[in-house]
């Protein structure tokens, strides 16, 4: 203990060294507690802080609040350490840093966070961190409200957003906030997303998915980005996303979460696949178009040829009906200008449709010079049309595409006239210095005189490119995705053939992959629906499907998991593989069924139990025995005003709201009213509901209906306050000699008890006519007295009814009872209401009435009324006895005196006389009590020493002789080892004596035998001394003496009955003694209070041990004690064990206890009586109590006490003052 005190100090004082303090936070309760210097710390007065994770948290500045509870919730959920810096405002005004960094303690579930506070401040300082003083406390909250007024804008934008604003754990990506648009974008509640956390991977369209991972690490590494995905809503209907990510950091510059908003696109992605169909349709009808035209082209190059007065040209149109078509002109060089205009008006479609063409076309020479740029170069990279021409072309390519387009390009100039370069792709640099990429065509069209040189068709493809790489889907993530997920996935066909599957799915059922494909692991009751589900998901008819379902793992017991399946499929709609997820979901199944049980214990509970909102306004829940106990529904009770109308006293509310709102527990007993204005005793508990930070939520309230409890409570009172009473009246009637203050004190505690109005007593007298004579009277405040008066029996039927028996007569109305028709003036005269009477007798004859009066109201006597006033009746029966004794005993004495006093005056000796006898008689009264308790303490230190000294001078002989019978017996056994010596050889009759004796045997024990009879005289002395020391017989004063030395002397002659024999145990005996000073007493008498204590235990360990056969060891201490054996078994080991010690140096205290039986109250109230014994017959006096309780308290001025409780033992405490003055 001295250890733990030093290592307590030293922590202490490293605390204070080092500026830190310890905190713990007990999550179960809601109670902070810290050390001694944490206050301090804080700037804080001791006793500052409330002991909530609340106020503690109202000390940090406003600005660092809310981060230190996002990390305290971070860790708590988490189950992991932490480590964080904030600053507090200080009453004085100084601005203190403080680092916390503890651990979080769990046992499945978090328990208490510990962590230690370190002051941190020089270190801010030194380091430039520490900026002015916080402003006053107004501005703290003017700063606060600024906050909150914030916080409720913020909250009010994200709620009209039409965009999905998230946030999430960087983790798990477990979902910490998500605001309403989610529902209208995703198709599901949102609360699906927190109690599912892969759900968000789940809607996301499983060519999509591996892109997506991708990108979010991608993220996570560069700190934010952009991302376009698709999700399958649950009616199946996919729509496009735009995902902007931003990671947020802490103070330290580390990652906390990740935040985002999403954007529908689906409209904007249908318009650009319009769009691109659109462009490939038109692609195709050109090739269409072209190839019609080819056989025209060769007719008029063949009549060209044939005729060298005709030109011949074509070029595309597209009329007003949107279709493509090619104008081709033959002329004659002799037309007339109507032929040249309709040939400049296709000229002009010619020109109006590469002016408004999406792509780029452009004519390029042999070298690679740009010759001509339509206008759509602009859109495409920036540069007008002009800007180019001269320009060579690969000066605008990217360095890495240009030798792979001069190859090209030269296959294309020595192709032959007409040739086409097929679709290459190749990046080009903007105006504005960015790079695009472009997707070309080429026709060789160098002879040509119209163009000389080869036309480009180009296309900006930048967009597709970039959706392409997106698409592409990773491999490697792909399979590290698989292979990691905490989910069990599986591939299949459509046959349900397992193609691939992941470890955690071989670990949630315990089977390898090829051992999969062989088994059905799927429990019977859970085919059936799944197998339906499946089929329409084949089918069509639904895009996916989860289901809850039962798996057998392979040791034999059932895995539930959450199934979750969907189709894969190519871009041609062809189906792939399918998918299938399961998360083990058999923990929170079973957590499930345990709140069941807790939900159905709650149910049939017999208390009443009710859940609410903090102010206990709002109720959410009330079990069935609510109802039964209170009357109110859920319903009811909300409309009625919730939880103050149940109390008819609301001044208790506060006191309850105040504890349930702090989270502090409230209980105590109360009275509430039920529904039909019943009244009812009940013991409440009210606790408040607290989430995992320590706020509270709501409030539970249990209540147990005590009523009966708390009446049978009150009859029990009643009825001990009533034997109190009658105690109180017997005890009094029997000490008292003065009949009169017997009489008034009697009516006064009954009237009193029984609250009535009046209560009186009569005294009954037959001769010389029948009467009742007023003796005593009790009078509530208010009423008089009705005097000295009589009663006459005759012709009252009501006094002669109640005189025939000693059973009580009550009357709850006298004016309707027929037995009071001939005393109803008197009934009026006294305005007497109700009565309830009982006469008085003694061995069988009435002497008197004892009746009762109720004059203010009509009264029903209730059967402890009767059952008490019978009880008291029966004692003023033997008082009014006694009184009359007394009367008589009083006039012959008043006689004897007056002949005395004639006596005395004839004769002055024999009053002389009388008066010695007087005193004689006073003196043997006084004394025979004395002689009564010394006479067995005499009798046994008589005995004692008689015997002490008879045993004595034997023994005494024995010790001395003893030692010259060694002597002698050394010298005889020296010379026949002499004769053995000299005559090895004996004659024959001593050789044959020897053997018969067994002479070496003899040699051999008897100086053993000697020594035992040695041993055994020094015994009986010290027995002897034993027996002499306590008796004293030669000590008649007080002297200083040692009360160890007694009580061992007593336990020395009480040693044969501490041992086993018959069926009575060995009891053990253990000594726990303090350091005593001599003390001054009488110590004979002190030894007889000794053996009575002790014999006493010693009889009542025996009547509870007498069938137990264990054999236990006595353990007396110090010198001499005997061998100790540990017992078979502590409980049940008889024993008694004695203690002392001292008490302000001025008193010695002993104790004598035992496990035995013990004793009831009753038992302890009569055990210092004399005669008083609860042994059989023959077995005691009953006076060793009684005179140990003199000794102790009268002849010592002490104190003798006994504790004890049945069952568990008997405890006497002796307590003795160390000097007498």
């Amino acid at each position: 203990m001295q250890y733990l005190d030093k290592s307590d100090t030293r922590l202490k004082l490293a605390l204070q060294a080092t500026k830190s303090g310890m905190w713990e936070w007990n999550l179960l309760t809601g109670q902070v507690t810290w050390s001694e210097n944490f206050e301090a710390l804080w700037g804080l007065a001791p006793g500052t802080l409330k002991g909530t994770y609340k106020s503690l948290l109202k000390q940090i500045c406003v600005q660092d609040r809310r981060f230190v509870r996002r990390v305290l919730t971070r860790a708590i959920r988490k189950k992991t350490n932490y480590r964080i810096e904030f600053s507090i405002n200080c009453p004085d005004g100084s601005r203190r840093w403080l680092r916390s960094e503890g651990e979080v303690y769990s046992d499945g579930h978090p328990i208490k966070v510990s962590g230690l506070c370190q002051d941190i401040t020089s270190d801010k300082q030194a380091e430039g961190v520490e900026r002015q003083p916080q402003a006053d406390q107004p501005e703290n909250q003017e700063i606060e409200t600024s906050l909150n007024t914030c916080e409720q804008r913020l909250n009010h934008i994200l709620n009209s957003l039409e965009d999905v604003a998230w946030s999430a754990t960087l983790d798990r990506f477990e979902l910490i906030y998500l605001n309403p648009a989610a529902e209208s974008i995703y198709g599901r509640p949102s609360h699906e997303f927190f109690q599912n956390i892969s759900l968000w991977l789940e809607i996301i369209h499983p060519e999509d998915r591996p892109h997506v991972w991708t990108q979010r690490q991608k993220v996570l590494e560069l700190g934010g980005g952009d991302m376009e995905y698709r999700i399958v809503r649950p009616s199946g209907e996919i729509r496009w996303l735009r995902d902007r990510l931003q990671v947020i950091y802490d103070r330290a510059g580390q990652p906390t979460r990740l935040d985002g908003v999403a954007t529908d696109i689906t409209r904007q992605e249908r318009v650009i696949a319009a769009l691109q169909q659109t462009n490939e349709a038109l692609e195709v009808r050109l090739k269409e178009r072209t190839a019609a035209l080819e056989p025209i082209l060769e007719q008029l190059h063949s009549l060209s040829a044939n005729s060298p007065h005709l030109s011949s040209g074509s070029m595309p149109h597209n009329p007003e009906n949107g279709e493509m078509e090619y104008v081709t002109v033959a002329r004659n060089l002799a037309l007339t200008k109507q032929a040249e205009a309709v040939i400049e008006r296709s000229k002009a479609k010619w020109r109006s449709l590469i002016q408004y063409s999406c792509d780029l076309i452009t004519v390029v020479s042999a070298s690679g010079t740009i010759l001509y740029n339509s206008p759509a170069l602009e859109r495409i990279l920036g540069y007008s049309p002009e800007e180019l021409v001269g320009q060579h072309g690969l000066r605008y390519i990217a360095p890495e595409d240009v030798a792979a387009l001069k190859v090209a390009w030269k296959q294309l100039r020595i192709a032959a006239h007409g040739s086409t370069l097929s679709p290459t792709t190749f990046r080009a640099l903007r105006k504005d210095g960015s790079w695009c990429r472009l997707e070309v065509t080429a026709t060789n069209l160098l002879a040509d005189e119209a163009v000389e040189g080869i036309a480009v068709s180009a296309r900006d493809v930048t967009e597709r490119f970039r959706l392409q790489e997106l698409r592409q889907p990773s491999e490697a993530h792909f399979r590290a995705i698989f292979e990691n997920a905490a989910l069990g996935i599986a591939l299949s066909d459509p046959s349900g053939e397992i193609i691939a599957s992941n470890q955690a799915l071989h670990q949630m059922f315990g089977y390898s992959e090829q051992e999969l494909r062989q088994v059905t692991i799927t429990h019977p009751d859970d085919t059936a629906a799944d197998f339906t589900l499946y089929q329409e998901l084949l089918a069509g008819s639904i895009p996916s499907y989860q289901m809850e379902k039962r798996y057998f793992h392979k040791q034999g017991y059932l895995v539930w998991g959450r199934l979750s399946v969907s189709l894969v499929r190519d871009p041609s709609g062809s189906l792939l593989f399918v998918v299938s997820m399961v998360e083990d979901i058999t923990a929170a199944k079973r957590t499930e069924a345990a709140l069941l049980h807790i939900s159905k214990a709650v149910e049939n509970a017999s208390d009443a139990i009710a859940i609410a909102d903090t102010l206990l306004v709002r109720f959410n829940y009330l079990n069935p025995a609510f109802y039964q106990m209170f009357g109110y529904t859920l319903e009811q009770l909300n409309e009625a005003g919730g939880f103050t109308m149940l109390f008819p006293d609301a001044k208790i509310m506060p006191d309850v709201l105040a504890s349930a709102v702090s989270g502090q527990s409230w209980q105590g007993e109360v009275e509430m009213v039920s529904r039909n204005h019943s009244r009812r005793q009940i013991a409440l508990r009210i606790d408040a509901i607290k989430d995992v930070t320590g706020e509270v939520v709501g409030t539970i309230a249990i209540h147990t209906d005590i009523t009966e409890r708390k009446q049978a409570e009150a009859a029990l009172r009643r009825s001990y306050e009533r034997a109190e009473l009658l105690k109180q009246i017997t005890s009094e009637i029997r000490s008292s000699l003065d009949p009169q203050h017997i009489f008034q004190t009697t009516v006064t505690q009954l009237g009193e008890a029984l609250l009535v109005n009046r209560c009186m007593i009569f005294l009954y007298q037959s001769a010389p006519q029948s009467t009742l004579s007023l003796v005593a009277e009790y009078l509530e405040t208010g009423y008089s007295s009705i005097g000295a008066f009589e009663v006459p029996v005759e012709g009252n039927a009501h006094i002669q009814q109640v005189l025939a028996t000693d059973r009580a007569i009550a009357s709850t109305n006298v004016y309707a009872e027929p037995l009071f028709a001939d005393t109803l003036p008197l009934c009026r005269a006294m305005d007497i209401q109700s009565m309830l009477a009982i006469r008085t007798s003694y061995q069988g004859q009435p002497n008197g009435v004892l009746g009762l009066h109720q004059c203010d109201a009509y009264r029903y006597w209730t059967s402890s009324d009767i059952e008490l006033l019978e009880a008291v009746a029966a004692q003023v029966g033997i008082a009014l006895a006694h009184a009359r004794l007394l009367e008589k005993e009083q006039c012959t004495a008043a006689q004897l005196a007056q002949q005395n006093l004639d006596l005395q005056i004839s004769n002055s000796r024999a009053n002389t006389k009388a008066a010695e006898l007087e005193q004689a008689l006073q003196n043997l009264q006084e004394t025979q009590a004395q002689l009564v308790q010394t006479e067995k303490m005499s009798s046994l230190g008589q005995l004692l020493a008689g015997v002490a000294h008879e045993i004595n001078n034997p023994v005494s002989f024995i010790t001395v002789n003893i030692n010259y019978a060694c002597d002698y017996i050394q010298d005889l056994l020296r010379i026949v080892h002499l004769y053995q010596d000299y005559y090895p050889q004996p004659f024959e009759e001593i050789k044959y004596e020897l053997q018969e004796i067994d002479l070496d045997f003899i040699i051999k024990d008897l100086p053993k035998l000697l020594n035992s009879m040695k041993v055994g005289a020094e015994r009986i002395n010290q027995i002897v001394l034993s027996l002499r020391n306590f008796s004293r017989q030669d000590e008649d004063e007080m002297s200083s003496v040692d009360i160890h030395e007694g009580i061992d002397h007593t336990l020395m002659i009480l040693r044969h009955r501490l041992k086993a024999k018959g069926g009575s145990p060995e009891i053990e005996v253990s000594k726990n003694y303090g350091k005593l000073p001599q003390v001054v007493c009488y110590a004979g008498q002190l030894n007889q209070v000794f053996m009575n204590l002790i014999s006493n235990a010693i009889d009542a360990i025996v009547s509870r041990f007498a069938h137990d056969h264990d054999a236990l060891v006595i353990h007396t201490g110090g010198e001499g004690e005997i061998e100790r054996i540990s017992p078979p078994n502590y409980e049940t080991t008889p024993k008694i064990k004695i203690c002392t010690e001292t008490r302000d140096n001025h008193w010695v205290i002993i104790r004598i206890k035992d496990n035995g039986p013990g004793m009831t109250e009753e038992v302890k109230q009569k055990l210092f009586n004399p005669f008083f014994t609860t042994k059989p017959a023959g077995k005691g006096t009953g006076l060793g109590l009684s005179i140990s309780y003199q000794i102790v308290v009268e002849k010592h001025g002490g104190h003798l006490q006994c504790i004890s409780v049945p069952g568990q033992g008997t405890e006497f405490m002796i307590e003795l003052p160390i000097h007498h003055s």
